[in-house]
């Protein structure tokens, strides 16, 4: 689970981008 979790975080920055932080995307997936 938790690579997955990685692995999604890391898509969701190459699509938004930094601007979104690492913190709020932990708070979003549980």
């Amino acid at each position: 689970m938790a690579g997955d979790g990685e692995i999604v975080i890391k898509d969701v920055k190459k699509v938004f981008g930094p601007t979104i932080a690492v913190e709020d995307i932990n708070l979003t997936i549980p």
